[in-house]
């Protein structure tokens, strides 16, 4: 009898990609527990049951950075994203948000996040640092030069 493989438990989440007026992107930055390794990473994190990705993509986005937005600051959609590793399968929605101004005081930090950045897509695009998601220069470009004609549809697999 052929033995059943488990899938990963499957996490889905709202991210937000926060772009100022001179076109750069705050990151976030987090210590991978799994490794000790930095990421940078989009603000955003798990749905709740009942709640909608683009409410979800606001509530995370204030707990993270302090900065409150109304729901019809929250777009365009950018990208779904499906990330599958060993640990977890990921499935990402992802929000455009226009923000010039100071980030609040978060009122539910993630655990192990140290720090953020606005990042120009210059930095980007020529940083060896890890992203997540990967693409985030090409996302940014698309953003910045209005290329952005419909939402990316992105799969990768980690190891």
């Amino acid at each position: 009898m052929a033995s059943r493989v488990e899938r990963p438990p499957l996490y889905r989440a709202a991210r937000t990609f926060v772009v100022d007026s001179e076109g750069r992107l705050l990151l976030l930055h987090w210590i991978d527990p799994a490794d000790g390794i930095g990421v940078w990473f989009t603000p955003g994190g798990g749905i709740d049951d009942g709640e909608s990705p683009v409410d979800a993509a606001r509530r995370e986005l204030e707990e993270e950075t302090g900065v409150a937005v109304s729901s019809d600051r929250v777009g365009p959609y950018v990208m779904h994203l499906h990330v599958h590793s060993p640990r977890v399968w990921r499935d990402e929605h992802h929000f455009l948000v226009r923000h010039d101004g100071p980030l609040g005081r978060p009122s539910r930090p993630d655990p192990g996040t140290d720090g953020h950045r606005w990042w120009t897509l210059a930095e980007l695009e020529a940083s060896s640092e890890r992203f997540h998601p990967r693409n985030v220069a090409h996302v940014l470009r698309l953003v910045v030069e209005g290329e952005l004609i419909e939402p990316l549809s992105v799969q990768y697999e980690l190891e």
